[in-house]
């Protein structure tokens, strides 16, 4: 028997393609344009993980479907790999430079710690399971849940009433989930449509960011990109940022639900000098708020802006 690379059920070796997903070893090895520094597929951690097709490429990380050979059940895993100032040897990740070594080393453990925050924090069910973390090739692997649902994103390109889901009860579900994790003292920082899921429980939230923050401020910019349109202006300056930096991707995802429409000058919030209009009063008023391009005006939290407008009425039209 062999393992299929791109869903990881097992089938008969003489079989050209598997017969769940109708998946072939030539399509992985030739026709996917992958980066070259991926890991390739069957690669094996800790003896454990059979490493299967790329989830998602970044600049910052590669995130792996994979196979727990002990559990018997696929995974998620995230490795770490700036690919501007790091290089693969064989399995190992290494710097192109050694002027540029000690960002590396400094970025792999804000990684390790930003996962195992989140490893601490499983019982908030609305975020990713982080399973474990790994330190192996130079590098640090999160083992995470490996999620099944639509995103937010695929979500709203569909159409929530195709899908016979509720915009409003996602937003309110997104907002108390940022609640819980703001009381624990947890940022997300990269906040927007493709790092927010949909499944059978609800939302899962998953690409926390303060780690890849921290490497975007220490090499001004240059090492890491942002998805723009969602990101508060603090961040993507490479200034000191707080929790509330989450508050303004909150209004600009509120925006774009109610509307349907990408925010004016999303990527150049300093251009925006009229308040943001929904043809909803209450509406407007929390969107402005929340998505203030002074994060001094902002907020502090979720939790104190709830607080001081008196609780969100849940689900609103």
């Amino acid at each position: 028997m062999k393992r299929c690379m791109n869903c990881m059920s097992e089938y008969n070796e003489q079989n050209s393609r598997c017969p769940r997903c109708g998946f072939s070893e030539e399509e992985m090895n030739g026709a996917q344009k992958l980066p070259e520094d991926i890991l390739k597929p069957e690669t094996v951690l800790q003896g454990r993980f059979v490493i299967g097709r790329p989830l998602s490429c970044s600049d910052y990380s590669f995130v792996y479907l994979a196979w727990d050979g002990v559990l018997r059940r696929c995974v998620a895993i995230r490795e770490y790999f700036p690919g501007r100032f790091a290089r693969r040897a064989g399995n190992e990740v290494v710097c192109r430079s050694g002027r540029e070594k000690n960002l590396f080393e400094a970025g792999k453990l804000d990684f390790e710690s930003e996962a195992l925050k989140l490893h601490y924090n499983q019982d908030i069910k609305q975020i990713v399971n982080v399973y474990r973390v790994i330190k192996e090739n130079n590098t640090i692997y999160t083992v995470m849940e490996y999620l099944t649902g639509i995103s937010l994103r695929d979500l709203m390109n569909m159409g929530f009433e195709q899908m016979g889901i509720s915009e409003k009860n996602v937003l309110d579900e997104i907002f108390n989930t940022i609640t819980a994790i703001h009381a624990r003292g947890i940022g997300h920082y990269n906040l927007s449509p493709d790092n927010i899921y949909i499944d059978e429980t609800g939302i899962r939230l998953l690409d926390f960011g303060k780690a890849k923050y921290k490497m975007y401020q220490a090499t001004g910019g240059r090492v890491i990109r942002y998805e723009e349109d969602y990101i508060a202006p603090e961040v993507l300056s490479g200034k000191e940022v707080r929790m509330n930096a989450d508050l303004y991707s909150l209004g600009i995802l509120e925006y774009e639900l109610y509307t349907g429409k990408a925010i004016p000058y999303s990527n150049r919030p300093q251009r925006r000098k009229k308040p943001l209009k929904t043809g909803n009063a209450e509406i407007e008023r929390e969107i402005n708020i929340l998505a203030d391009t002074d994060s001094k005006s902002r907020p502090v939290s979720l939790a104190e802006y709830l607080k001081t407008a008196g609780g969100r009425k849940q689900g609103r039209d």
